[in-house]
């Protein structure tokens, strides 16, 4: 897997609020508990593990390496993202967002992986109090769209829940043969947002295939 994936061709417009520009940071969060026992977690949260420790800091040493500086930086309103956050960029001063939160799969959550329904998904969860596709996806891009829309607002960063990386690869058109393969914990995507709206996927960046490969 490489360390970084430079999509330049990737293109998609999406929802915006006026004519912005600036670039986006999202950082996937570390490993949880749920996650290392493959359990759906979308709304609900459980505790990181010292494994997802260790994948925040090699993101915060890996950006801290690329000299990045981030005039505004937001996190999900959920434990996790905020806990990656903390580990990435101590002391970090930052505005949760609810807006950025993963779907809601209803009764779902807490179920084993294998069950969940591809995607994008569809309506597939709305039956079990869960949320739709376009409602969750809807919500997270209208809210990236107001961040960048915001003065000053020109490098940022944004930690957020695993199920938000897929769905910004889904809207943007990335197909998985174009980053050869899934993403990871603590993967850091690129995104700059031009003066006629819509969201161009720069590069897709592994932290923590850096951080072994640094350390052999």
């Amino acid at each position: 897997m490489p360390v970084s994936l430079r999509l330049e061709g990737v293109r998609r417009c999406i929802r915006s609020v006026g004519h912005v520009v600036g670039r986006l940071y999202v950082l996937n969060q570390g490993e949880t508990l749920f996650d290392s026992l493959h359990r759906i977690q979308g709304r609900c949260d459980s505790p990181f593990t010292l494994r997802g420790v260790e994948q925040a800091r090699q993101a915060g040493a890996w950006m801290a390496e690329r000299g990045l500086c981030f005039d505004h930086v937001y996190a999900s309103a959920s434990g996790r993202s905020r806990e990656t956050l903390s580990y990435a960029l101590p002391g970090a001063v930052f505005e949760h967002r609810v807006e950025l939160c993963d779907g809601c799969y209803g009764s779902y959550e807490g179920l084993p992986q294998d069950v969940m329904a591809p995607i994008p998904y569809g309506s597939f969860y709305v039956p079990f109090g869960g949320e739709s596709w376009d409602a969750f996806s809807g919500r997270v891009l209208h809210d990236l769209d107001v961040l960048l829309s915001r003065p000053g607002h020109d490098c940022v960063l944004a930690a957020c829940d695993s199920g938000v990386a897929y769905m910004l690869r889904v809207e943007l058109g990335v197909e998985e043969c174009d980053y050869r393969g899934r993403f990871g914990p603590c993967t850091i995507l690129e995104l700059e947002c031009g003066r006629e709206g819509g969201w161009t996927l720069r590069s897709i960046s592994h932290p923590v295939s850096f951080a072994r490969h640094m350390n052999r």
